[in-house]
């Protein structure tokens, strides 16, 4: 594709164009829906590479919850605003179930939190609106929060000294995905 038909496609509203030159393709880029949940509060350079790598995310598989919660809900501000109910679960989840496991036990505690994720997964598949979806998410989030720690510290109970290292390897695979 020449520069000016590249420039003439920049130039209409509400899409843009990245040129990917690997591959030879162009890939069209840009929501109405997306510019306006992101304002004037960032640059129009950073929402392209921001959606570029969500894209990307998604078509590895990361982030697997993300399209369920996309199809029962319409637009990006609620599945934004779920993420962050999760996200605030799973901050109070980390600071309150690994003091709490220390009152009542670790095994007590790690259980309780796979009870509860399961048991507010169930209720939050069944909601019927948004408030009570992102509240169920977020009770989800403190039982997902608390398990980590919870868990990892089980872990290093019960391994051998000279295979602690484990953990490390364990911490970085969770990153991986």
């Amino acid at each position: 594709m020449d520069e000016t038909h590249l420039e003439k496609k920049q130039g209409q509203a509400g899409i843009d164009i990245y040129p990917d030159k690997a591959a030879g393709n162009i890939i069209a880029l840009g929501d109405n829906k997306a510019e306006q949940f992101h304002g004037s509060s960032t640059t129009h350079s950073y929402q392209l590479k921001s959606e570029l790598v969500g894209k990307c995310m998604e078509d590895i598989g990361i982030g697997s919850v993300q399209p369920p919660i996309k199809q029962e809900l319409s637009g990006i501000v609620q599945v934004s605003y779920s993420s962050i109910a999760y996200y605030i679960g799973l901050i109070l989840g980390a600071s309150f179930w690994d003091i709490s496991s220390d009152i009542i036990g670790r095994r007590p505690a790690f259980n309780l939190t796979v009870l509860i994720a399961g048991i507010f997964l169930y209720a939050g598949a069944g909601s019927m609106n948004f408030v009570a979806f992102s509240a169920l998410w977020a009770v989800i989030g403190t039982a997902a929060g608390g398990n980590v720690p919870v868990g990892s510290m089980m872990f290093l109970e019960f391994v051998p000294r000279s295979h602690q290292y484990l953990l490390t390897a364990l911490t970085a695979w969770w990153s991986l995905g």
